[in-house]
């Protein structure tokens, strides 16, 4: 995902970016921030996320953005538009193995 789409995408939720610099290398280190979103447990905490890009790069991996939303307590907020598309249809998943373990767990040799 583009990083000005992921910018302007945290925006709408409050997210502010709060430093963006770049070194004589071309690394480039964002420190964007937010309120904690979970009253009251959370009143007064500003948390922070860095992302670091390699020189040229201008996309956000999923990983990242998923990294993101966890550090800055938007874990269950679809921020990206992207929740839907990637999330895993347990019915297309083959967990049979898994379920036969479940039911005979292996003996310690």
């Amino acid at each position: 995902m583009k990083l000005n789409f992921v910018l302007a995408q945290l925006e709408k939720f409050k997210i502010r970016l709060l430093s963006d610099t770049e070194d004589e290398a071309g690394w480039r280190t964002l420190i964007v921030g937010c309120a904690a979103p979970s009253p009251p447990f959370a009143v007064g905490r500003f948390l922070f996320y860095t992302l670091v890009l390699e020189p040229g790069q201008d996309t956000v991996p999923l990983e990242e953005r998923e990294a993101l939303r966890r550090r800055l307590w938007h874990g269950t907020t679809d921020i990206f538009g992207d929740d839907e598309t990637n999330r895993t249809e347990l019915e297309k998943e083959d967990i049979s193995e898994m379920l036969a373990l479940l039911r005979h767990p292996r003996k310690e040799e």
